[in-house]
């Protein structure tokens, strides 16, 4: 065999093996897809709502200006949907802290916002998980803060009926909410060890 027929099987063998890692897009006729069923619930149970739009997995394109497809995306005509490539490296934390990202525009209309926190024990912290500029995860914000996370998101005033599906911002949700932390990790996925670079 020569050295071509050898990098073509090899190649081909590559090919097959990554193939199969594949993470699957959400079947059309699926509301929440399975894999993201657990964080989508514990959304609604926190905030004692209810998802009734699709969030699903899929590719995303990149965006001409971006140096890489985002994580996750909100569309109020037809809900969200977050990177295949996210969800394939099933690490939970930042699973989660994207579909909490994307529920926070979708739901919450919320709009991004990228100041950090300059002292304390959240310093470098993004203030809010509505941030475009880091993911949480990459520095364990999400992780150790997740509490201010949660309850940053219902801030009242912040709602922008643009980027609500359906059009409206909610009215009823708890404002309060208590974050039960013996849900942080679940749907077969483990604690963020794997992170998106950072822009």
């Amino acid at each position: 065999m020569n050295r071509l027929h050898i990098c073509i099987l090899l190649s081909v063998q590559w090919l097959l093996i990554c193939g199969c890692a594949t993470v699957q897009p959400t079947p059309p006729n699926v509301l929440i897809d399975p894999r993201l069923k657990d964080m989508v619930e514990l959304f609604e149970s926190t905030y004692e709502v209810k998802v009734n739009f699709p969030v699903r997995v899929g590719v995303i394109a990149k965006p001409p200006k971006m140096k890489e497809p985002p994580a996750g995306q909100c569309d109020p005509a037809v809900g969200i949907v977050i990177a295949s490539d996210i969800v394939s490296i099933e690490y939970y934390d930042l699973v989660e802290e994207v579909v909490f990202h994307e529920l926070g525009h979708c739901f919450f209309g919320r709009e991004h916002k990228n100041a950090k926190i300059k002292s304390g024990a959240m310093k470098d912290c993004a203030e809010s998980v509505m941030t475009s500029k880091q993911m949480l995860s990459y520095n364990h914000c999400w992780q150790t803060f997740k509490s201010h996370y949660i309850h940053e998101l219902v801030t009242p005033g912040l709602c922008q009926a643009k980027n609500v599906v359906g059009g409206v911002c909610p009215t009823k949700y708890n404002a309060n909410p208590q974050f039960n932390h013996v849900q942080e990790f679940g749907g077969g996925m483990q604690p963020s060890r794997f992170y998106r670079s950072p822009p």
